[in-house]
C-alpha cells in the first residue's frame, strides 16, 4: 500500500513534495514519511514536545533520536518554502495569536540589533 491508497484526507495533512517523494519510494519510506507527517502535525498542534529526528554517528551514519519541536522548526524555517509560507502569514493574518507573534519578532530584532547599528553610526 503506497501513500496513494490513503485516504485523501490524510494525504490533505502533508504537502505535495512529500506526497511526491513517497510515491516513488518503498513502502518502509512511505510509513516513515507518514509518521515524520503525523508527528509534527500533532507537535505545531500543541499534543507533543519532541518528534523523531536523526544525527550522525561517529561513522556518519544516522542515529534516530527524539529531537525538541522547536529545533525542528527552526530548521525548516532555514528553507525557502517554509519561511515564505511564515512570511505570508505573518503579513497578511489578521489572527491575534499572529499579531503577537509579529510584535515578538519586531521586539527581538530591535534589542538585537540596536547597540551594533548605534555603534555603527556613532562610528
Amino acid at each position: 500500500m503506497g501513500l496513494m491508497t490513503e485516504p485523501l484526507d490524510r494525504r490533505d495533512r502533508i504537502g505535495a513534495d512529500v506526497v511526491q517523494a513517497c510515491e516513488s519510494a518503498d513502502e518502509q519510506y512511505t510509513q516513515i514519511g507518514l509518521e515524520l507527517a503525523e508527528s509534527m502535525r500533532q507537535a505545531l498542534s500543541g499534543f507533543r514536545s519532541t518528534v523523531p529526528s536523526y544525527r550522525k554517528n561517529h561513522h556518519g551514519q544516522p542515529v534516530e533520536y527524539e529531537s525538541i519541536v522547536a529545533d525542528e522548526v527552526s530548521e525548516a524555517l532555514c528553507h525557502l518554502t517554509p519561511m515564505h509560507a511564515l512570511m505570508m502569514a505573518l503579513k497578511d493574518s489578521a489572527c491575534p495569536l499572529v499579531a503577537t507573534l509579529r510584535k515578538a519578532i519586531n521586539d527581538q530584532y530591535v534589542l538585537a540589533t540596536v547597540d551594533a547599528i548605534d555603534e555603527a553610526r556613532s562610528a
